[in-house]
C-alpha cells in the first residue's frame, strides 16, 4: 500500500504483546455454501483497486454539499382501497416495469439540472419502496432506494384510509426525520410514473416562487396535476 500512496512508513518492531492470537485457521467454507462468497482478487491487485476507489470515488463523494432533496415513493404490495377507478397501470415487482416506471423522473431531473452522477451532486434523489428488487438498484446506481416495506402501518385499523397515498407522508416524514437538522434546504416530494421535469424545480421555486434557502424557512409550496396522463414541472 506504501507504494500505491506513495508514503513511506516508519516502521518500529516491538515485543508482541500478551494475548495476542498468533495463529488462526479462517474457514471460507461456510460462507461459500451459503452466501456464494468466493474471493478471487490478489492482495496485490485488491489493495491498488481500493486506493484508485478512495481517492476517485470515496472522497470526492464524501465532500459533496448536499443542499436538496427529491423524493417519491414506489409501492407495489399495498393496494389503495379507495381507487374506484384504475389507472391502466398494471403494477408489478418486474424488472422492465419498474425501469419504465422511474425513468422519465429520472432522466428529466438530471438533464434539467445538468447531472451526469447524482452521487457528486448537489441534490439526493431518494425513492421509498415497498420491496424492489436488487437488480434495480444496480440500475439506477445514484438513486438512494429506502425501503420501509416494513414500517409499521400508521393506519392500522381504518381501511377506508389505509391507502399508499396516505401512508407515504408518514414514510417521508420518517425519513426526514431521520435526516440531520441541515442537511437539505429545500425538499420536493412528488409522484413517480407521471412526473417528468421539463425545468429545474429547484432553481424555478427560488428564483420565481422567492423560496429562500436557508433551514429556517418554513414555506411549503402544493402544486397540482393539470393534465391527466402526465405531470411536467
Amino acid at each position: 500500500m506504501s507504494t500505491d500512496i506513495d508514503k513511506h512508513p516508519l516502521i518500529e518492531l516491538a515485543p508482541t504483546p500478551g494475548g495476542e492470537v498468533l495463529f488462526t485457521s479462517a474457514d471460507l467454507t461456510k460462507s461459500k455454501s451459503i452466501l456464494g462468497y468466493s474471493p478471487e482478487t490478489e492482495l496485490e491487485i485488491g489493495v491498488p483497486e481500493f486506493v484508485q476507489w478512495y481517492k476517485y470515488d470515496w472522497k470526492v463523494k464524501e465532500n459533496v454539499r448536499k443542499k436538496y432533496l427529491l423524493i417519491s415513493t414506489f409501492y407495489i404490495a399495498m393496494a389503495d382501497p379507495r381507487m374506484t377507478q384504475p389507472n391502466n397501470v398494471k403494477y408489478s415487482r418486474d424488472f422492465d416495469f419498474a425501469v419504465n416506471f422511474i425513468n422519465g423522473w429520472y432522466q428529466t431531473i438530471k438533464s434539467v439540472m445538468y447531472i451526469k452522477d447524482l452521487t457528486i451532486a448537489e441534490v439526493d434523489c431518494v425513492i421509498i419502496h415497498d420491496g424492489l428488487s436488487s437488480d434495480i438498484f444496480i440500475h439506477f446506481p445514484d438513486i438512494i432506494f429506502v425501503n420501509m416495506g416494513q414500517f409499521p402501518n400508521p393506519l392500522e385499523g381504518h381501511a377506508i384510509r389505509r391507502s399508499p397515498n396516505d401512508i407515504r407522508y408518514f414514510h417521508i416524514a420518517n425519513y426526514l426525520t431521520n435526516s440531520a437538522d441541515d442537511e437539505y434546504e429545500i425538499v420536493i416530494m412528488t409522484d413517480l410514473h407521471d412526473v417528468q421535469f421539463g425545468k429545474n424545480p429547484f432553481k424555478y421555486l427560488t428564483e420565481k416562487k422567492g423560496l429562500t434557502n436557508n433551514k429556517n424557512n418554513k414555506d411549503l409550496f402544493i402544486g397540482c396535476e393539470v393534465v391527466p396522463e402526465q405531470s411536467w414541472w
